[in-house]
């Protein structure tokens, strides 16, 4: 799908976010899920993961797994 076709999809943003430092995300056909960074801008790179992908990244967040990975940064 290109950058286009990336912009007419529905973009959601985390309420969360905070001073910019987002990560918007969008559902796809076929289960898909886009996710960009939101400083980068609609032409930013993309990562789209298949919907078995998306919810395995969602549960490891969940289950704390990223955490550290946040305070060392």
């Amino acid at each position: 799908m290109s950058h286009v076709g990336m912009a007419e999809v529905g973009w959601r943003v985390s309420t969360r976010c905070a001073n910019g430092n987002c990560v918007a995300v969008a559902a796809l056909p076929g289960g898909r899920v886009a996710m960009r960074d939101t400083k980068r801008g609609a032409n930013g790179p993309l990562t789209v993961l298949p919907a078995g992908a998306w919810h395995a990244f969602v549960e490891r967040i969940k289950n704390g797994e990223y955490d550290s990975a946040a305070t060392s940064a």
